[in-house]
């Protein structure tokens, strides 16, 4: 599930340890927002830094958020 996770193009939602407030556009747990993965992380120098993916929501906000980095779970793939 992670290397799909960390393409380029894949649709995530808010994941289990989502610490992120209403950065995806809502400002409610009961809805949910999708959200496309546009850049995958690779920085060696940053421990787990190739865990992060860099994602753009629908209100056009973009960061960049944890994926297995440290065993957390910001995102999850969507629809899953």
């Amino acid at each position: 599930m992670l290397q799909k996770m960390k393409a380029v193009g894949t649709k995530v939602v808010r994941g289990k340890d989502w610490r992120s407030g209403d950065e995806d556009g809502t400002n409610s747990s009961a809805i949910t927002q999708v959200g496309t993965v546009i850049t995958m992380l690779k920085d060696k120098k940053i421990k787990d830094k190739k865990n992060w993916v860099r994602v753009e929501w629908p209100n056009g906000y973009s960061s960049i958020y944890k994926m297995e980095a440290g065993w957390k779970y910001e995102l999850q793939l969507a629809g899953a």
